[in-house]
């Protein structure tokens, strides 16, 4: 009797798996983007969701930039039994706050040479996010409007939660002289605090000071 064989190349159990940033989790900042990578084995197609992407294997798919943790699910099918879906979650971080100048203001009013000046402002928190330590507020004069500063000194502003205020006073911080004069107030000076802006801290406004009374006779 003849015989005859046959060989049966058995592969593996089917088998998938999805990763964030090469991981089994990952976290980010928030408004930023992960990668989201998958492969498999021994499965004929897959699909993630909730975005509906497809295919048995892929080397990485941006997100898009996430304001909420969100998870991904690949459920991939073999002819003989799908294995397990598999999740993955990118965990994103809570919004940052956005540090503002404002209402920037000098007192008393009409101001003549020789005077104690005062400066104010009010720093505005105008992201959606609550700031986690204090920081310092900065004012700096530029007596001659020439761009040549001086520092006059910092403020020690609270942590700010979204939409929260605090006025600042700088209070007799220079003797007026004579002229057109500029002063400018920064927020967050020494940059203490992960802003969703870090350019907009810092607002100027020009004032004058008037001569003085004559002396009288």
């Amino acid at each position: 009797t003849a015989l005859d064989s046959v060989t049966v190349n058995v592969g593996g159990p089917p088998s998938n798996d999805i990763l964030c940033n090469g991981a089994n989790s990952c976290a980010i900042l928030y408004n930023t983007s992960a990668t989201i990578s998958w492969s498999s084995a021994n499965v004929t197609s897959c699909s993630v969701s909730p975005t509906g992407w497809t295919g048995t294997s892929n080397g990485g798919i941006s997100t898009g930039n996430l304001a909420s943790s969100q998870s991904y699910t690949l459920n991939c099918f073999a002819p003989g039994g799908n294995p397990p879906p598999d999740s993955v979650t990118v965990s994103v971080g809570p919004p940052p706050p956005d540090y503002v100048t404002e209402g920037l203001a000098t007192a008393p009013g009409g101001l003549i040479s020789g005077q104690s000046v005062t400066f104010a402002a009010t720093i505005r928190n105008s992201g959606p996010g609550a700031a986690a330590v204090s920081s310092q507020t900065r004012l700096r004069l530029d007596v001659n409007n020439d761009s040549s500063w001086i520092d006059l000194g910092n403020q020690t502003t609270d942590a700010l939660g979204a939409g929260s205020t605090q006025v600042e006073n700088w209070a007799n911080a220079w003797t007026a002289q004579t002229g057109t004069h500029n002063f400018e107030i920064c927020a967050d000076i020494s940059s203490a605090i992960a802003e969703s802006n870090e350019g907009n801290n810092c607002t100027t406004q020009l004032f004058t000071v008037g001569a003085g009374s004559p002396p009288s006779v």
